[in-house]
């Protein structure tokens, strides 16, 4: 199967091959892309197959494309988190207002910041 890659040797291109191969997928590279986004290219286009963000997947319909999850692909799920600078928000009454506001939205147990 002609497959578009991410073009990185981090975490998600090692799980992404390990999976691969768990799954007995033949899986040729075709495409080295450098963002999530150019791998929805090539897979848009009907020019190779990629492991994509499920978020990312959702806006392809399902009358054209097939959307797989297979064992051993939860490995490849990420928590995402935000992180910034301490000192920043010290400085910056922009990165203050933005951390009042995700308080507001996320709740304080969600938001820590050495700042309190």
């Amino acid at each position: 199967m002609p497959f578009a890659e991410l073009a990185s040797d981090g975490l998600f291109t090692k799980i992404a091959k390990a999976t691969s191969a768990a799954l007995g997928l033949n899986l040729q590279p075709v495409i080295r892309a450098e963002t999530f986004s150019l791998l929805m290219a090539a897979v848009e286009s009907g020019t190779a197959a990629a492991f994509l963000p499920e978020v990312a997947s959702k806006s392809l319909p399902e009358q054209r494309f097939a959307h797989v999850r297979g064992k051993g692909m939860e490995a490849m799920d990420r928590s995402l988190c935000l992180v910034w600078s301490g000192k920043v928000a010290e400085s910056r009454s922009s990165v203050r207002r933005a951390l009042m506001r995700l308080r507001r939205v996320l709740g304080n147990e969600s938001v820590e910041h050495p700042l309190g």
